[in-house]
């Protein structure tokens, strides 16, 4: 059967085209009305540069553009905003729609004239090697599947952050061999030619699913050890510490501290200086002693063990844990646990950049809340000098009054003996069976984009602009929901190199008759015959136009090699 056209009869895509060979982007992804092969004029306009600053999670999901931003450390697997370190601008492309022609065929068409626009631009991902990338979103909405599959035409090219890899040939092309840089021990991302069309014709707000290891996540004693040696700690001991992490972002330059502090309320270890080595110890902890009540009282004491009470209205009612989840492609969640008891109101907040699942975060709230409680018991001890082997982190058992207390050593000093601050350690508190969920959501994907059919037509002007010039005319459109635009490509040396010469936007009314159309005069109305067309998609539809309207070029088809 003929394939019909059913949008105005072409446009133009082509002048004195003669053997070269047309091609179809790999990504087609897109809708065609026609361009005009030779009107593309490639203009850089301008740069897209900002910096958006907020919260420390948010940090995450802000992409910037500015010189000296610190570039995120990542571990596991976990969402982060990068930073653009490198940009053409916008790169415009002119295309021409043409349609009408008047009676007969003559007289004035209309040229409809389009911009189309793209930007091929670098962004910084992780100051540690990665072990891929895996979905991308653009301003919130999925640009890259976890299959590797694009939304919109493009092509993305990821640099792991290895010591062996090399220039991009694209920016060595464009900014010369000699000015580019491998960027050796950073993972990025260049983008060539992103069609900008869906983001209003900037480039968007990216964000990334990185991947640092093989596995998906890291050993948490791997990851603490890291972050020391990166802040030029040279004594860690993180050996003690056991569990695995799925994803933690440093996002900005701060102290190792504060990082490893995060790491803490949510893999419950404490962090001791011994004898100038950084300890990490994991709770709750095994009594490593017990203090007999002969060895309490030194240093002219006459008690024992000194205890304070902190009052409830110091302590909190309720934490909350804010936290990256991934079952919500990465972005923030809280929970929270609420102590009803006591006359506490005061609320603590704790951001973590750490990836949790939603009754994990539950569970890191309800330890803080009772490790919080748990501190309110607070203890001086004053030792005989043969405990001088004890150091912060370690849990001793002491007894009073019958009753055996086990307590965490906080601080020590020595004196006459040795004196220890401490606190409560009870084990419950850091069992929680408490359950969460993270609320519904719903997940993205990107549609297939399809094959796409093409019609080229070899037809004489129907625009009077057209006139001077051979020109070939084209519509395509696409079966799949995902189908959005084409991009048409010409080779003037036999298939050995592409010119990009049409983006087409939007869908041609593309068809098939199922029958063949009966005989008529060219110049009279056909009151009597009609076509029956299948048209390529369900959502494609025509409309009905008055004669005069029919007589100035609307509702021009191409029925076979015929136009009616």
């Amino acid at each position: 059967m003929a394939t019909v056209v059913l949008a105005a009869a072409g446009s133009a895509v082509g002048s004195a085209i003669g053997g070269s060979v047309l091609g179809i982007s790999a990504q087609i992804l897109g809708g065609m009305v026609g361009a005009s092969i030779g009107g593309g004029l490639d203009r850089d306009l301008f740069g897209s540069s900002r910096s958006v600053e907020g919260p420390r999670l948010t940090d995450l999901a802000v992409q910037a553009s500015t010189y000296g931003v610190a570039v995120p450390l990542v571990y596991g697997t976990a969402r982060v905003a990068g930073n653009v370190i490198w940009s053409t601008g916008l790169k415009e492309l002119r295309n021409e729609s043409a349609s009408g022609g008047g009676k007969g065929g003559g007289g004035g068409g209309v040229t409809q004239v389009t911009y189309s626009y793209s930007a091929s631009f670098a962004v910084a991902l992780s100051g540690r090697a990665i072990d891929r990338v895996g979905r991308i979103w653009a301003d919130g909405k999925l640009l890259r599947d976890a299959g590797g599959r694009l939304a919109v035409p493009g092509d993305l090219r990821v640099y792991r952050g290895n010591e062996a890899q090399l220039p991009d040939p694209l920016i060595e092309a464009l900014e010369g061999i000699a000015n580019v840089s491998a960027h050796r021990g950073l993972a990025y991302a260049v983008f060539e030619d992103l069609q900008l069309a869906e983001y209003a014709n900037r480039i968007p707000n990216l964000t990334f699913e990185v991947v640092a290891d093989a596995g998906g996540d890291v050993a948490l004693s791997t990851l603490v050890a890291d972050l020391g040696e990166r802040a030029g700690l040279r004594a860690i001991d993180a050996s003690a510490l056991a569990g695995r992490v799925n994803g933690f972002v440093v996002a900005r330059v701060s102290a190792v501290r504060q990082a490893l502090e995060a790491l803490a309320l949510v893999h419950d270890f404490d962090m001791a200086d011994v004898d100038g080595t950084l300890r990490f110890i994991s709770r709750p902890g095994a009594v490593v002693a017990s203090i007999p009540t002969d060895d309490l009282g030194v240093g002219g004491t006459d008690r024992y063990m000194e205890r304070q009470r902190r009052q409830d209205v110091d302590l909190p009612a309720e934490v909350c844990v804010r936290y990256i989840d991934p079952a919500r492609d990465y972005q923030l969640g809280a929970q929270r646990a609420r102590r009803t008891a006591g006359s506490a109101a005061t609320r603590r907040i704790i951001d973590v950049p750490a990836v949790l699942g939603s009754t994990a975060a539950k569970q890191a709230a309800e330890r803080q809340l009772a490790k919080a409680w748990q501190k309110r018991e607070e203890y001086r001890l004053n030792l005989l000098p043969r405990h001088i082997g004890l150091t912060p982190g370690d849990v001793v058992q002491v007894s009073e009054d019958g009753r055996l207390h086990n307590l965490r050593i906080e601080r020590t000093l020595l004196g006459d003996g040795l004196r220890c601050d401490a606190t409560a350690e009870r084990a419950s508190t850091y069992q929680s069976d408490a359950a969460a969920d993270g609320g519904q959501f719903a997940g993205q994907s990107v549609a297939e984009s399809g094959e796409t059919t093409l019609v080229l037509m070899n037809l004489p002007s129907v625009a009077t602009a057209d006139q001077a010039a051979a020109m070939v005319y084209a519509a395509a459109a696409g079966a799949a929901d995902g189908w959005r635009g084409a991009v048409l490509y010409q080779s003037v040396d036999g298939g050995v190199s592409y010119e990009q010469v049409a983006v087409l936007p939007a869908a041609a009314a593309i068809g098939r008759v199922n029958s063949v159309p009966a005989s008529g005069q060219s110049a009279t109305w056909d009151e009597a015959n009609s076509i029956n067309v299948r048209l390529l998609r369900d959502d494609m539809t025509l409309e009905s136009r008055n004669e005069l309207a029919v007589l100035n070029g609307a509702n021009a088809a191409l029925v076979g090699r015929e136009i009616i």
